[in-house]
């Protein structure tokens, strides 16, 4: 279930303060990757104007987040395929009222949007990006239980520093997820195993 039906686009502004347009412009597959790291994220109407706009959740999804048995932060592509799903009003209330474990699954591999964030600089984000959809303040247990990772097992393409997300009040898994033929990819049934596991 896509979370809105309307038709926007992802806009960010990176740390040397250029604003880029479209998601196809922060992935790194059709044009170059980017090489400073994106600071500011949002949604725009038109791929000419980078004006923020907002756009609520239905009903009908915020009920079923509210009703999840786990929620999962899942790999992929950072900001174009995990964060913009946050942005949307009504997304952090959701969570934070859905009474399940909600974890953070990090790349294993490379994404080119990260642009070298450790996983606690992702936790960290994501934990911001959550809060930026709540109407009241909010516990970052609330929003986040745990992160996993495979320290051992993983390739990860920056420094995991997980103390420093411990200190973000998150719970570290630290697991196999690696697939044994290939340490930068997540095993499907590793994962699985572990979100059932969570139910």
């Amino acid at each position: 279930r896509p979370i809105v039906n309307a038709d926007l686009h992802l806009a960010c502004r990176l740390a040397a303060g250029r604003v880029l347009l479209g998601q196809h412009r922060m992935t790194g597959k059709e044009t170059a990757p980017i090489d400073v790291p994106i600071v500011d994220f949002w949604l725009t109407a038109d791929l000419q104007d980078p004006t923020p706009v907002t756009v609520r959740i239905r009903e009908k999804t915020d009920k079923l987040i509210r009703q999840a048995d786990v929620i999962c932060f899942p790999y992929g592509s950072f900001y174009s395929s995990l964060l913009a799903n946050l942005l949307p009003q009504g997304v952090g209330d959701a969570v934070v009222a859905a009474r399940c474990p909600k974890i953070y699954i990090p790349n294993l591999g490379h994404d080119p949007e990260q642009c070298g964030l450790s996983v606690a600089e992702q936790t960290a984000r994501l934990l911001a990006a959550l809060e930026t959809g709540c109407v009241r303040s909010c516990r970052p247990e609330d929003l986040l239980r745990f992160v996993a990772v495979d320290s051992r097992g993983g390739r990860y393409d920056a420094p995991l520093d997980l103390a420093a997300v411990r200190r973000l009040g998150v719970e570290v898994l630290d697991l196999p997820l690696a697939r044994d033929d290939n340490p930068a990819q997540a095993d499907s049934r590793k994962v699985a195993e572990l979100l059932l596991s969570l139910a």
